[in-house]
């Protein structure tokens, strides 16, 4: 995930860190240009991601730009880059994916409300929010209707390569990893306050997907109580 000679992304604790780098303008669809992990269509049951430069779009009415301080990498980055070319319903290679983001708003879209520029945010799943939704009406969306459509299987033409091919984005509403993200207002929480500065939030960019799942799998499936004792593993291979 790094050239060696200039690494702007690199694993560490969990934590995939964004270093600061310039973006500049651009004219056209696309015009600001960015650094980002592309996923392309894997070789023999192995991701092919690289670090390439990209032109990002601007963000919808009901989207935010952010600049990524940080971000997790989750198993299912890696399961669905290794989706095979042409599976119904997901965006066509390349992509961008990532899904535990953390970063600083840099642009809101007309419609957003609970966000402005300057803000910390945490990144999480997108979701209808609609009150005929079960999930979203009981305040549970990762069991939100729309679930898979709007967080799995990606939105063609968020970015552009420098040759001009689309690039996919808004995985999990947000495809983290990338310095810049185009991320659906429903994902990004309002963390200013909260959070203090940018090491607090590398140290909470799993919130969205890793250690929320985790608590729910002891609190809500385990129904572990106070004074129980527990163990937590990795999942054995066989």
């Amino acid at each position: 995930m790094s050239d060696g000679a200039n690494p702007p992304f690199y694993h560490s604790n969990s934590i995939a860190k964004f270093a600061t780098t310039e973006t500049c303008t651009m004219s056209g669809k696309h015009p600001t240009s960015t650094t980002a992990i592309i996923s392309l269509a894997p070789n023999d049951g192995v991701v092919q991601w690289r670090k390439v430069g990209v032109n990002i779009r601007d963000p919808a009415d009901d989207e935010v730009l952010v600049r990524i301080i940080a971000s997790g990498l989750c198993h299912t980055d890696v399961a669905v880059t290794l989706t095979p070319e042409g599976a119904p319903g997901f965006c066509p290679y390349p992509k961008v994916v990532g899904h535990e983001g953390a970063g600083i708003v840099e642009r809101v879209g007309r419609s957003i409300t609970h966000v402005k520029q300057g803000d910390k945010v945490l990144l999480s799943i997108d979701f209808c929010g609609q009150e005929s939704c079960r999930g979203c009406a009981d305040e549970t969306p990762g069991y939100c209707g729309q679930f898979h459509a709007r967080n799995l299987f990606s939105v063609p033409d968020v970015y552009r390569t420098e040759d001009d091919e689309a690039v996919g984005g808004l995985f999990f509403g947000q495809s983290s990893f990338s310095q810049l993200a185009i991320v659906k207002g429903t994902s990004a929480l309002n963390v200013e306050g909260l959070v203090e500065n940018d090491e607090e939030l590398r140290l909470f960019a799993p919130m969205g997907c890793g250690y929320q799942t985790g608590a729910a799998a002891v609190t809500e499936l385990a129904n572990v109580r106070a004074q129980d004792a527990i163990a937590v593993s990795s999942r054995p291979k066989f």
